[in-house]
C-alpha cells in the first residue's frame, strides 16, 4: 500500500462496490458509509479505489470540530450487539434494529426474507460490520467472532478460520513474566 498524504491509503478493498452493494442504491437508498469512506480511482480504463479517513488534509485536522482519538464503542456497535442477542428469541426485533443503523446510513430496510435464518442474519451482521468500520481494526474481530473465511484485500485468496490465524500467539515477554 501506497500513502497518498495524510489520513488516506491508496488500494483499499478492490470488492468495495460489492460489499456496498452499490448496484442497488437508488435515489432513496444509497449507503452515505460508501461515499464518506472510499474514492473511486479511475486511471488507464482500470478502477481502484482509496479507503479516505475521517481527517483528509492538514486544515481539517486543526479544526476544533475534528474528530480527535478514536472511538471506543459506537452506537451502531450497539445497535449490532444488541440484534445478535436478541435474534434467537426475537428475530423481528433484531431485525428492526438492524434497520436502524442502515435508516441512519441512508439505506432502505433490509427484506426479512435476506435475514429469515440465523445464518443468514450472521452474514448480513458480518456485512455490515464490514461496512461500517473500515480501517478501525474491527474485521478481524467480526471475522473470529463469526468465526468466517476470508479473502485477502485483492479478493484473490480465501483464507479458511483457523487457530492458527484467530489465535495470536503469547509474546515471549509474556511468557517469561507472565502466567498465560
Amino acid at each position: 500500500m501506497r500513502s497518498t498524504g495524510k489520513g488516506s491509503y491508496t488500494e483499499a478493498r478492490r470488492d468495495v462496490k460489492d460489499l456496498y452493494e452499490t448496484s442497488t442504491f437508488s435515489a432513496l437508498s444509497s449507503d452515505l458509509r460508501y461515499s464518506t469512506f472510499f474514492r473511486e480511482n479511475a486511471s488507464g480504463g482500470t478502477s481502484s479505489f482509496s479507503f479516505v479517513r475521517l481527517i483528509q488534509n492538514d486544515a481539517e485536522a486543526k479544526s476544533t470540530d475534528a474528530l480527535k482519538g478514536f472511538v471506543l464503542i459506537s452506537l451502531p456497535e450497539m445497535y449490532y450487539i444488541l440484534a445478535e442477542s436478541v435474534y434467537d428469541s426475537n428475530s423481528t426485533e433484531a431485525i428492526s434494529l438492524l434497520n436502524q443503523v442502515r435508516k441512519s446510513r441512508g439505506l432502505a430496510a433490509i427484506a426479512s426474507t435476506r435475514v429469515d435464518s440465523k445464518a443468514k442474519f450472521v452474514n448480513e451482521m458480518l456485512l455490515e460490520r464490514r461496512r461500517e468500520f473500515p480501517g478501525m481494526g474491527q474485521t478481524f474481530y467480526a471475522l473470529k467472532h463469526y468465526n468466517q473465511s476470508f479473502t485477502d484485500f485483492r479478493n484473490i485468496d480465501t483464507y479458511q478460520p483457523t487457530n492458527d490465524i484467530f489465535n495470536l500467539p503469547w509474546s515471549d515477554r509474556e511468557r517469561e513474566y507472565g502466567n498465560p
